[in-house]
């Protein structure tokens, strides 16, 4: 009686399976570099580096990563894709209503979430200088940004109905520059908790100064 030939995986099945363990990898390496720039920094990041760290040898991250800036710029893409959701689950509903919401309050919603994220994330704020050399990472960042303070001016205009629209575009751009620079360093005081509150003064006393409120 002839023998029954091994059973085989089809390669139509075999497909989605190496394409996740790929994606997984890439994702492994990303971590790996999350954690070698908050070590080290940006400038002494190293592919080398970060191979060692993801425990693999450098030419099977290079099967992934063509070098070391196309290995940051994809991690720069992850915190955005990341920041996004953060700016995208930020709660507005009660914002437009000054009794309902104080100016504190107001600035707490929008810039708390935020910079929480930057604050679990180290690495976030030291690629944020230099992710402004890739243009699509800046871009999408950018983007995420302006949506969030395009509805930042749908609340001021509620709150401030007698006010020109031109004139709350103007502050809520110069609010979220005031922001920015919180973001994009890992601590001006040292103390993140006391980061925030400085710059929830800053933007309070400038709106309040603008006469919005």
């Amino acid at each position: 009686m002839p023998s029954t030939p091994p059973a085989t995986v089809p390669a139509a099945s075999r497909q989605p399976r190496r394409q996740r363990r790929g994606l997984e990898r890439m994702e492994h390496i990303l971590d790996a570099a999350t954690t070698v720039i908050d070590r080290v920094g940006y400038e002494r990041t190293t592919t080398n580096a970060v191979a060692a760290e993801a425990g693999i040898s450098p030419g099977s991250l290079y099967q992934y990563f063509s070098n070391k800036d196309d290995l940051l710029s994809a991690l720069w893409a992850r915190y955005v894709h990341e920041l996004s959701t953060v700016v995208g689950s930020i709660d507005l509903e009660r914002a437009g209503d000054r009794a309902g919401m104080t100016l504190e309050e107001l600035t707490e919603r929008l810039a708390g979430p935020i910079h929480a994220f930057k604050t679990a994330n180290r690495a976030f704020a030291r690629l944020a200088h230099r992710a402004a050399q890739d243009e699509e990472g800046p871009a999408a960042a950018r983007q995420t940004i302006r949506e969030l303070r395009d509805r930042f001016v749908e609340v001021l205009a509620q709150r401030n109905p007698d006010t020109e629209h031109a004139r709350l575009e103007t502050a809520a751009a110069m609010a979220f520059e005031l922001f920015r620079p919180a973001v994009a360093v890992d601590s001006v005081t040292g103390d993140p908790a006391q980061d925030l509150a400085e710059v929830k003064l800053a933007i309070v006393s400038y709106l309040r100064g603008r006469g919005v409120s």
